[in-house]
């Protein structure tokens, strides 16, 4: 299985994640929505990494894209590439 990658706006509540808004390109979510996501007021945005082993998560925490993807144990699995933080920071 190849490695693929998906932007995510995780909606929270009650500290479990309750919705989710996948897309391919971080451009396709509209100024508010990103807004809301990194102001992480019950929003998250999150780099998803899928392949073979599973899903991994490189969370967007005080304006920042982690530079690892993290397992469901918060194990390091692989570096954010260049192109997706090339993409955030825009």
């Amino acid at each position: 299985m190849p490695t693929t990658y998906e932007w995510d706006i995780e909606t929270w509540a009650d500290d479990e994640v309750v919705d989710h808004d996948h897309r391919d390109r971080l451009h396709e979510f509209g100024g508010e929505e990103l807004t809301r996501a990194v102001a992480e007021d019950g929003y998250r945005l999150v780099l998803v990494r899928n392949d073979s082993e599973g899903r991994s998560w490189a969370y967007v925490t005080n304006g920042e894209l982690a530079p690892v993807f993290l397992d469901s144990y918060e194990k390091p699995v692989a570096e954010v590439p260049a192109r997706f933080v090339s993409e955030f920071n825009l």
